[in-house]
């Protein structure tokens, strides 16, 4: 199974927490937010997943890599 996940907002809403990191990348519970979509995508049998990012997404590809450590397979758009 495959879906598609939009992390590309800039979360203007969020200032000045968002100048620093984009919002997808925020810490919730000692994970970023980002990892809590990952792992509940697992959960429900997706293998495969489209990730939008924005310009900024340097830090959330070195942190989620090709998403194998989810048993994802992450491909960036």
């Amino acid at each position: 199974m495959q879906a598609i996940v939009f992390a590309d907002r800039d979360g203007a809403e969020l200032s000045p927490l968002n100048s620093v990191i984009c919002p997808a990348m925020l810490p919730v519970n000692g994970k970023p937010v980002i990892e809590h979509c990952l792992e509940d995508l697992v959960l429900n049998g997706i293998e495969e997943l489209f990730l939008v990012t924005g310009n900024n997404n340097a830090p959330m590809r070195k942190f989620l890599a090709d998403g194998s450590r989810w048993s994802l397979r992450i491909h960036y758009v």
